[in-house]
């Protein structure tokens, strides 16, 4: 997990499509990160049932969400 921790210190090292690993990555509880997926303001993007996250669109929305 510190591996993957340091990949993700920089945001271009995050996919395009994050899944809920990255926000759990990013220090994101695991209950936290479902909340997220299911709010409709959040940047989610549904592929048959699975649910992810478009990496460009989220930080837009955080950057929202400290205004």
């Amino acid at each position: 997990m510190e591996t993957r921790m340091n990949e993700i210190t920089n945001r271009e090292n995050l996919p395009l499509i994050m899944s809920i690993h990255e926000l759990q990555a990013m220090g994101f509880s695991r209950s936290m990160s479902y909340e997220l997926l299911n709010r409709k303001d959040f940047p989610t993007i549904i592929i048959g049932g699975r649910k992810l996250i478009n990496r460009d669109r989220f930080f837009e929305w955080l950057e929202k969400q400290t205004n």
